[in-house]
């Protein structure tokens, strides 16, 4: 069975910046608008705070010495791409634990 959603965060992250379908004209209506976040706050949602509400913030959710090295490497900075380019990203690295399980 396929699974019923992609394990892409960046889908995610579109939907909360947007609040809109993926593929929908840039005139449709958001969801529910004011339920917006900003992309900073959107990538916080994907890496500080789920390691915050586990206990963990203090090993892992930032690149900071010490913490633990669950990454990944993008060509593109998403903070200067239009947001409807969000849903497109793709990793070309992904680090867990220190070890590439990804690299392009």
């Amino acid at each position: 069975m396929p699974p019923v959603d992609s394990a892409s965060p960046f889908i995610g992250i579109h939907a909360a910046v947007t609040r809109k379908p993926l593929g929908c004209a840039a005139n449709t209506l958001s969801w529910v608008p004011d339920q917006r976040i900003n992309l900073q706050e959107a990538f916080n949602a994907y890496s500080v705070w789920p390691a915050q509400a586990i206990g963990l913030g203090s090993k892992l959710g930032k690149l900071l010495p010490g913490y633990l090295a669950d990454l990944i490497v993008l060509d593109v900075d998403p903070f200067h791409l239009d947001i409807s380019e969000l849903s497109e990203i793709k990793p070309s690295g992904v680090m867990v634990n220190g070890e590439w399980h990804f690299l392009n």
